[in-house]
């Protein structure tokens, strides 16, 4: 078969623009973005927690300040209160991934395929050295178990709503947070790998200030390995298994004690 002669010329492809490349936030939006998620946490957990003052409280002849106060310190509030800011917080997240020319809600904060068994390879490991360092801190009387855990399971009434709270929505929450919005954005920055992981770690572990400072430190290393598994994984949700399994844990421990 005849096969003619191509005279036309090559069409080559026009460089891609810079200006369209898939890049995450910079460092300073998502600092901005990390701290207006903190204070979309704190709003949410502020308003429920009136929201439950003014339901429940109805009928009960204490002022105003001491119905909050002691509402505040109930399991049940807390748990529930913990739970329902995953409707506030982790589409906020989403969102904010998705607002980033070129990306989605989902592969910003990360969702990389992960095989079954390396979640419980993560979750085995976080665990053993949890463990471990919580043998360390209590072998030399560093910590005890906090006040405020154990106040938790003594005004707990409906221990669902606990382990709703603390195994669901913290994880969910803090997560989507320091290893989904944080890490995507400052791990691309300046900050660079290991800066993020250090930062994120500190971040998260400090703002558990109602624990001791052994207490907060072993955060500090349990941040260490969550950032390490979001990075090595490429899916926020292994940290956030991680995590939910070590709360459950300590949910077992509070109601143990």
């Amino acid at each position: 078969m005849y096969d003619p002669p191509n005279n036309y010329p090559l069409v080559e492809s026009e460089p891609a623009d810079p200006s369209l490349e898939k890049t995450p936030w910079n460092g300073w939006w998502t600092l901005l973005w990390g701290v207006g998620c903190f204070l979309v946490f704190l709003t949410a957990q502020s308003f429920l927690l009136i929201g439950v003052t003014a339901i429940f409280g109805i009928g009960d002849e204490r002022d105003w300040v001491e119905k909050v106060t002691a509402y505040s310190k109930d399991g049940d509030v807390l748990g529930l209160i913990a739970f329902f800011t995953i409707l506030f917080v982790c589409p906020l997240c989403w969102f904010l991934g998705k607002m980033k020319p070129g990306w989605g809600g989902w592969e910003y904060l990360g969702t990389r395929s992960v095989p079954i068994w390396k979640y419980f390879a993560w979750v085995i490991g976080f665990m053993a050295m949890v463990f471990g360092l919580n043998f360390l801190v209590t072998h030399f009387g560093l910590a005890e178990t906090p006040k405020s855990m154990i106040e938790m399971g003594q005004t707990t009434d409906y221990p669902i709503l606990l382990i709703l709270g603390v195994c669901l929505g913290a994880p969910l929450v803090e997560e989507f947070i320091f290893r989904g919005i944080l890490f995507r954005g400052w791990v691309s920055s300046q900050v660079g790998l290991w800066g993020t992981i250090f930062l994120t770690s500190a971040i998260w572990a400090g703002i558990h200030l109602q624990y001791e400072l052994a207490l907060i430190t072993l955060l500090f290393f349990m941040g260490l390995v969550l950032g390490i598994a979001r990075h090595v994984t490429g899916n926020v949700w292994v940290p956030v298994v991680m995590h939910a399994v070590n709360n459950a844990f300590a949910v077992i421990h509070i109601f143990v004690s």
